[in-house]
């Protein structure tokens, strides 16, 4: 690993730890990290994905069924 790969492991990690402190991340989120392994190593990132993506479709819809109701 060179120096540039090294200092952006280092960041990822400090970044990881405050969205810990900050409560925005969780032990669910060690546990989805657990199920990732040498065959999958996209894998947490698919799922973190498709959460939001998910649930910005949701909260769209919420937003519009709200609107209609009004």
């Amino acid at each position: 690993m060179n120096k540039d790969e090294q200092m952006m492991q280092l960041q990822y990690i400090d970044y990881r730890t405050s969205l810990f402190r900050e409560g925005l991340l969780d032990g669910q989120f060690k546990e989805l990290q657990k199920l990732e392994d040498g065959g999958s190593p996209g894998f947490v990132q698919e799922i973190v994905t498709l959460f939001f993506t998910e649930s910005q479709t949701l909260l769209e819809n919420i937003t519009k069924l709200l609107a209609e109701t009004v």
